[in-house]
């Protein structure tokens, strides 16, 4: 016969003794209340996390995930340099006005007369008023969509100008205060300047 051998008492078996192992039932014990209080460990430092995220209102699912791992793992993000981030380039936008439309002028490589244009209902039309005022209009497509206008004076000073939407409709309009003598009036379509000399009264 065996028995099974404690401290406290023995069970007898047949054949031979098998003797309990006090030790090792302690350390089986330890191990587990180890494991356990770090998981408790773990519940709580994700439960403080996400009491902290709804206090700060700020903290979405993906970011309480992380900071919890920051908390309880010891994991650290990466920091990144300004110099790392792409660069984002602000263009500020400038609006169209005489010096623009000097510049066009001056740059200009192709142009042609308004008188050229054989269609007596494409040629532009304008008139001056009593009060020293242009009305400049072309109302329809010349090589293309009137894109820009404006007038120089006797000197070739852009006087007035004018940028147009490709979604305005035609005619396109042009109306400034023009000096006494001889003004020109220019449309730009596409890469082609239209314009035309005239005498203000």
């Amino acid at each position: 016969s065996y028995c099974i051998m404690s401290s406290e008492r023995a069970i007898h078996r047949p054949k031979f003794c098998i003797f309990e192992d006090r030790s090792r039932l302690k350390r089986r014990h330890s191990g587990l209340a180890t494991i356990l209080a770090r998981i408790c460990t773990l519940l709580l430092a994700l439960a403080a996390q996400g009491s902290r995220a709804l206090q700060l209102g700020s903290l979405g699912r993906r970011a309480f995930v992380d900071s919890a791992c920051v908390a309880t793992c010891g994991a650290v993000l990466p920091a990144v340099a300004a110099g790392d981030l792409p660069a984002v380039n602000f263009k500020k936008k400038v609006a169209f006005g005489l010096e623009e439309a000097a510049q066009m002028d001056a740059e200009a490589t192709s142009r042609s007369a308004f008188s050229e244009v054989t269609e007596a209902n494409r040629r532009p039309r304008i008139s001056f008023g009593s009060t020293g005022k242009i009305l400049f209009e072309v109302p329809y497509e010349l090589d293309g969509t009137v894109e820009f206008m404006w007038v120089k004076d006797s000197k070739g000073k852009v006087i007035a100008a004018k940028k147009f939407r490709p979604a305005e409709s035609f005619p396109a309009t042009l109306i400034a205060s023009v000096p006494s003598g001889k003004v020109t009036v220019v449309a730009k379509c596409a890469d082609r300047l239209w314009e035309g000399a005239l005498t203000a009264p």
